[in-house]
């Protein structure tokens, strides 16, 4: 027995199948962004899917690459595991710089670094390097907040209520009056 779907079913699959071809980008209108505590550390950037660019943003901590929709990094594409790659990015507990690196976590394509395949290693990576996902080639971009001696949010506070009470402006003052309200002069 034939079963008839309806036109609007049909042209409804063919959007929701476009819909699933592009990589969907953190903050893009398919996907808002998520609320979290976690500090970010970098960005991953690609161009292989839109010519115009997307990005990923990346936190300090474990960074999960794949094309499930639990993954921290979402990328759809075929050649893609589910969960395919993992991106640790940590402040070194000797010296205190920023460790990056990424391993293939039994990708069914590999996970490919500087055009080397890493295997099933651990592999360090550095800003700018290129990480190649399946179809995707995406360019690293991290900065340490420490080594850059970027300021935290209490540091920015502390240094504006000091600036706040070295300078006053003339029209911010409050003036207290002790005149007093005379009737009729005598």
């Amino acid at each position: 027995m034939k079963k008839t779907i309806p036109e609007d079913d049909l042209s409804n699959n063919k959007q929701q199948e476009k819909q699933s071809k592009h990589t969907r980008v953190e903050g893009s209108k398919e996907q808002p962004l998520k609320s979290t505590d976690r500090i970010i550390a970098g960005f991953l950037v690609s161009f292989s899917a839109d010519p115009t660019g997307e990005y990923w943003v990346l936190y300090e901590g474990r960074n999960r690459i794949g094309n499930d929709s639990t993954n921290d990094v979402v990328i759809n594409d075929a050649n893609v595991s589910s969960d395919h790659a993992i991106l640790n990015i940590r402040h070194s507990v000797n010296d205190h710089r920023m460790l990056v690196a990424i391993s293939d976590q039994n990708s069914s394509n590999g996970t490919i670094v500087n055009k080397r395949d890493i295997e099933f290693t651990t592999c360090e990576l550095k800003s700018e390097d290129v990480i190649q996902i399946g179809n995707h080639e995406l360019g690293l971009l991290f900065i340490d907040r420490n080594s850059k001696n970027l300021k935290e949010v209490e540091d920015l506070k502390k240094s504006a209520q000091r600036s706040s009470r070295q300078h006053t402006s003339p029209y911010d003052v409050s003036v207290k009056s002790n005149i007093s309200k005379r009737t009729k002069p005598e």
